[in-house]
């Protein structure tokens, strides 16, 4: 139970600027070798289709593997508790300041770098996953959708999703 909490624990202060994800892979895949790459990445398909932020379903999917309910407590505690002290304090601090010009400019700054992360964060995933035609086509589409089309999310994945599904049931080996 103390592993989970301190794994996630880690992984969730690593992870400042957004690359949860990044770190997650490379500590339960490469150093624990708990995952193998497309186990991980599927797992991180369905963390991203389901309500909530990322990393912290994907430390209940993983507490729950190993321990069941209570490391799934311990996980989601090692991937929550102190982020969410951090961003209070944050947060206080950023409402009785963000009126001054220089708060205003690291946030503009820190904002980059976070986008900058997820970007990052995603061509190292996708450089892992095995690739196919269905699989580029449906990224294709999904990013079209959202980010071109600027479609809600719940309409993409409800017509994407089957579509996926499908495709992967017929294709399979």
């Amino acid at each position: 139970m103390a592993r989970l909490y301190g794994v996630f624990l880690r992984i969730a202060m690593l992870s400042f600027g957004g690359g949860s994800l990044m770190w997650a892979q490379r500590v339960l895949v490469d150093e624990l070798r708990w995952f193998s790459d497309a186990r991980f990445l599927n797992a991180v398909g369905l963390c991203q289709i389901l309500p909530g932020p990322n990393l912290p379903n994907l430390s209940v999917m993983v507490g729950a593997q190993y321990r069941g309910w209570a490391g799934a407590s311990a996980a989601l505690a090692g991937a929550t508790v102190v982020p969410l002290v951090i961003l209070v304090t944050a947060g206080a601090l950023y409402f009785a300041y963000d009126d001054l010009p220089i708060v205003q400019s690291a946030l503009t700054g820190m904002s980059a770098a976070a986008a900058g992360t997820m970007v990052a964060n995603a061509f190292r995933m996708a450089r892992r996953y095995p690739w196919a035609l269905r699989t580029a086509l449906l990224a294709l589409a999904t990013f079209g959708a959202i980010a071109v089309v600027r479609l809600p999310l719940v309409i993409v994945l409800a017509v994407l999703l089957p579509i996926s599904i499908a495709l992967a049931w017929f294709t399979r080996d």
